[in-house]
């Protein structure tokens, strides 16, 4: 559990760290998600709770409604939030 969280923390630093080089970090507008939650297709039964558990964190600060997708059915051009370990973030070297 303890590298799991690692890799959720390692996930969230680098896409902060990415949307700070490029001057802004937007999950939402007007109640619109601009981002999916992304999932690993074969993920950890953990990983998909907490998928689940920031889906709800996020629809009551923004009012979105996030959707839950795997890295192989993402929507193109959709920003993305990783939980747990995937390719994307395999090739990142993490």
């Amino acid at each position: 559990m303890k590298r799991f969280g690692s890799v959720v923390a390692a996930g969230l630093a680098l896409a902060l760290s990415q949307a700070a080089a490029a001057g802004e970090l937007k999950l939402a507008e007007d109640g619109r998600p601009l981002a999916e939650i992304v999932l690993a297709t074969n993920s950890l039964k953990s990983a998909q709770f907490v998928a689940i558990d920031l889906q709800n964190h996020l629809k009551h600060i923004t009012g979105g409604d996030f959707a839950i997708v795997t890295t192989t059915n993402r929507t193109s051009g959709a920003g993305a939030i990783y939980v747990g370990w995937n390719d994307t973030l395999a090739g990142f070297g993490l």
